[in-house]
């Protein structure tokens, strides 16, 4: 995808791909940070790497 992509669009397609509900899922780094969804993918990818997980948000802040 292009870097300007919003990065909602990234999630929706993932989200998509594995059968998840993309308005319940949230992006952490793989240092586990959230990813603000508001971001382009570009700047994104520029901030916390390549390595973007995708999870179900009622996960966040656990350490599964």
């Amino acid at each position: 995808m292009p870097a300007n992509t919003p990065l909602t669009v990234c999630i929706k397609k993932v989200a998509e791909m594995f059968g998840q509900n993309a308005q319940t899922c949230g992006v952490i780094s793989s240092k586990g940070i959230g990813v603000n969804p508001q971001l382009t993918a570009g700047a994104a990818f520029m901030t916390h790497g390549a390595e973007l997980k995708i999870i179900p948000r009622d996960w966040v802040g656990n350490n599964k």
